[in-house]
C-alpha cells in the first residue's frame, strides 16, 4: 500500500504553516484497507505535518481489522464512543478500551482492533512523528497472530518471571506528579522495547497537574514521553469577567480536538487571528506560536490535547 500525497502536507506544507481550524468536512478521507473493502474501516486525516499525524477511525459493529499494523512513531487512540478490543500481535496481549479512555500504542508495536460491540466504535488518533514508509506491506501471516490456540510464543514468555517483563508496565503508574513528565507512564524508549506492552490510561490512571498561577486550568496527562505529550485538558466557566487560560507555547506542532466548547482559541501576537473550535472540530497550531483559551460560556471547557516534541531540538 502507497503512501498518499496529502500525508505531510495538512492543512498545509511544513514550509507555510500556520494555525488552521479544521472541520470534519476538511478531512481527507480514505478505506483502509482498499485491498479488501468488506473488511475494512473509515479513516480520515486532519492534519499530516512533518511532526504530527491525526484524525478520525469508525468501526462498523462486529467489524475487525483484515490487516496487522505498525507505525513509525508511537500511536495514541482517544476513545470518543464505542468499545475497542485491540490486540497485540506478537505476544497476544488484548486489551479494551472505553469512552474517556486513551490507548497508548508503542512504536514498533504490530497491532489489530476489534469492535466486539453493537455500537459504531469512534476514536481520534494521533501518531508522532511519523506514520508509514512511502510503501507498506500490510500482509502478516495469519499463523503467527497470537490468539487462543494460533500463533507461538515468540518472546518464550511462559518461561520469563514476571518480573522481567512486567514491571516497566506497572511501576510508572505509581508515580504521578510532575517529575514524570517526558518519562509517563514510562520512558519512550524502554516502551517501544520487545515485547511491546499496551498502555490504556484514564482520569484514574493518568498525571494531573494545574497550568497556570493567576489563570489556573486543569490538565490531565495520559502520556508524556520524548515523542509527544498528550491529555485532556478542562477550562472552568465564571471568574471576574470571561474565564481564560495562560499563555502557551510548544517547540513542537499541537492539535485540539474539541469535547465540549466551543472553545475560543486567542493567538497574542496574532490580535486579528481567533477561532472558535467547536466539538468534534480540531485546531492546529504550529511550533512556536502563542495561544491562549477563552471560556464565553456558562459551561466548563474540555478537549483534547497532543504536542509533538520536536526531535530537532
Amino acid at each position: 500500500m502507497k503512501k498518499q500525497e496529502f500525508f505531510g502536507n495538512l492543512p498545509y506544507p511544513s514550509d507555510r504553516k500556520k494555525p488552521t481550524l479544521v472541520r470534519e468536512k476538511d478531512h481527507k478521507l480514505f478505506i483502509f484497507s482498499p485491498e479488501v473493502p468488506e473488511e475494512s474501516n473509515l479513516v480520515t486525516v486532519a492534519v499530516s505535518t512533518d511532526q504530527l499525524h491525526c484524525g478520525l477511525l469508525e468501526m462498523g459493529a462486529g467489524s475487525n481489522w483484515h490487516f496487522v499494523d505498525e507505525h513509525l512513531g508511537d500511536e495514541i487512540y482517544f476513545i470518543l464512543s464505542g468499545n475497542l478490543t485491540e490486540l497485540e500481535c506478537n505476544t497476544g496481549e488484548c486489551v479494551e478500551a472505553y469512552p474517556g479512555d486513551m490507548l497508548y500504542i508503542p512504536e514498533g508495536c504490530k497491532h489489530r482492533g476489534y469492535n466486539f460491540s453493537e455500537n459504531i466504535l469512534r476514536l481520534f488518533w494521533v501518531i508522532v512523528p511519523e506514520i508509514w514508509p512511502e510503501e507498506t506491506n500490510i500482509t502478516y501471516p495469519l499463523d503467527k497472530i497470537r490468539i487462543y490456540k494460533n500463533g507461538k510464543d515468540i518472546y518464550n514468555l511462559a518461561d520469563k518471571k514476571e518480573s522481567e517483563f512486567s514491571l516497566r508496565k506497572e511501576l510508572k503508574l505509581f508515580k504521578r506528579d510532575v517529575n514524570q513528565l517526558g518519562q509517563f507512564p514510562l520512558p519512550g524508549k524502554e516502551a517501544r522495547r520487545n515485547p511491546i506492552h499496551y498502555y490504556v490510561m484514564n482520569k484514574n490512571n493518568c498525571l494531573t497537574t494545574v497550568f497556570g498561577l493567576k489563570y489556573p486550568m486543569r490538565l490531565r496527562f495520559f502520556i508524556s514521553n520524548d515523542y509527544m505529550d498528550a491529555g485532556e485538558f478542562y477550562l472552568p466557566s465564571g471568574g471576574v469577567g470571561s474565564r481564560v487560560s495562560e499563555v502557551d507555547i510548544h517547540d513542537g506542532d499541537a492539535v485540539i480536538y474539541g469535547l465540549q466548547g466551543p472553545i475560543t482559541v486567542f493567538f497574542p501576537d496574532k490580535p486579528g487571528v481567533s477561532y472558535q473550535v467547536k466539538e468534534n472540530n480540531l485546531m492546529f497550531i504550529p511550533e512556536g506560536t502563542k495561544y491562549q483559551f477563552i471560556n464565553y460560556n456558562s459551561h466548563p471547557l474540555k478537549g483534547y490535547f497532543a504536542v509533538a516534541k520536536n526531535l530537532d531540538k
